[in-house]
Parts: C-alpha cells; sequence; structure tokens
C-alpha cells in the first residue's frame, strides 16, 4: 500500500485521536454523556469524505481541529478504512454513534459499529506510522 502520510507524526496523530474516539465511544456505551468533541469530530469526518468523493473543498466546512481531517494523508486513511469495511451506510452510522443525543437502541448499535471503525483507523494509521518511521532509519 502507498503511504500517502508525508510526516510519521501525521499518522501518529490520527492513530492518537482514532484512541481517544474509541474511548469516548465505549464512556457513551456504558451510559456516559454525549461527547460534543466527538460529535464534530463525526460531521468534520463525513464532510471531509463527502467533499473528496465530489471534489468540492475538503477543508473548507471542517468545525475545529479534531485530529482527523487536517491533512488530506489523514483524510484518504478514514477514507480507505470506509472503503474496506464495505457497509454503504457507515457515514451515517458514524454520524449517528458520535451524536450527543439519540435514539439509544440504534445508537448503541452504531456505536459497536465505530469502535470498530476507529479501531480500523488507528490500526491503519500506526502501520503507516511504523512503515514511514522504519524506512527513514
Amino acid at each position: 500500500m502507498l503511504n500517502r502520510m508525508g510526516n510519521p507524526g501525521d499518522s501518529l496523530t490520527l492513530a492518537l485521536s482514532a484512541r481517544k474516539a474509541i474511548k469516548s465511544l465505549m464512556a457513551i456505551e456504558n451510559g456516559g454523556p454525549g461527547d460534543a468533541t466527538l460529535e464534530a469530530a463525526g460531521k468534520d469526518i463525513v464532510r471531509a469524505l463527502e467533499a473528496l468523493d465530489t471534489g468540492g473543498p475538503i477543508f473548507a466546512n471542517l468545525t475545529a481541529p479534531t485530529g482527523f481531517c487536517e491533512s488530506y494523508g489523514r483524510i484518504q486513511i478514514l477514507k480507505e478504512v470506509g472503503s474496506a469495511i464495505g457497509d454503504a451506510g457507515y457515514r451515517e452510522r458514524l454520524l449517528s454513534a458520535t451524536a450527543v443525543m439519540g435514539e439509544q437502541e440504534a445508537r448503541n448499535r452504531d456505536i459497536k459499529f465505530t469502535i470498530d471503525f476507529f479501531t480500523a483507523v488507528e490500526s491503519r494509521a500506526m502501520r503507516n506510522y511504523n512503515q514511514a518511521s522504519s524506512s527513514r532509519s
């Protein structure tokens, strides 16, 4: 696989952001409150992926730095993971799981799916980080 992450630190930032999202989702799944930062990240991820698909401006509609969409390489990893999942509705499920408010039963199902999504993002980003780090040695 082609390493699109020019800076190994960029991959590491994405992996750490994914780990933080997983922890937040697990807390929500166990009855914790919603997380506005996680909700913003979910919206930004979906906006960036849609812009990438349509050829629109990728960074124009992002709300705040979340560690997921600050570079093209990070967004490309998110897209690769989403494509590998094979679920056409994964973006909607991501939005549902990261929303501060929502119907609990559907949200819990989407949280499990989204934890798997972010776990795959973390794994892919760490693999890119390790490859980039070893190739610079």
